[in-house]
């Protein structure tokens, strides 16, 4: 194994690592990503997978600067910015869906609908 292919590695393992953690870092938008578009998110956004993993690491646009981060994070990996953009505003959309409507209330991915009666009715 080379150098740069433990460095990859490293860099996939701090990125789940950080997918699961508090700090507000785009990896659980990149695990968003994967879990509701099906897709491979380094592919949407045409970057090499070690590429991926240095984004995921990176901070989240802050509130009150977004489009500014974006941007800069977008030039920093060579991303058209519009490209980064859709990705992160689709990511965070199905983040915030996800959380208003949690997979413990889906079954065969169609919500369950309240019943007023016992399943032998």
């Amino acid at each position: 194994m080379t150098s740069d292919d433990k460095m990859s590695l490293m860099l996939a393992r701090a990125a789940q690592r950080a997918a699961r953690g508090p700090a507000p870092l785009i990896a659980p938008l990149v695990e968003v990503w994967r879990k509701v578009f099906e897709g491979d998110p380094a592919k949407t956004l045409d970057v090499a997978d070690r590429t991926l993993f240095e984004i995921a690491l990176c901070r989240r646009p802050r509130a009150d600067r977004w489009k500014e981060d974006a941007a800069e994070i977008a030039s920093e990996f060579g991303i058209e910015p519009k490209r980064f953009v859709s990705f992160l505003r689709a990511a965070e959309a199905a983040e915030k869906l996800n959380s208003a409507h949690p997979a413990d209330d889906l079954q065969d991915g169609k919500l369950l609908a309240a019943r007023d009666r016992d399943e032998e009715d």
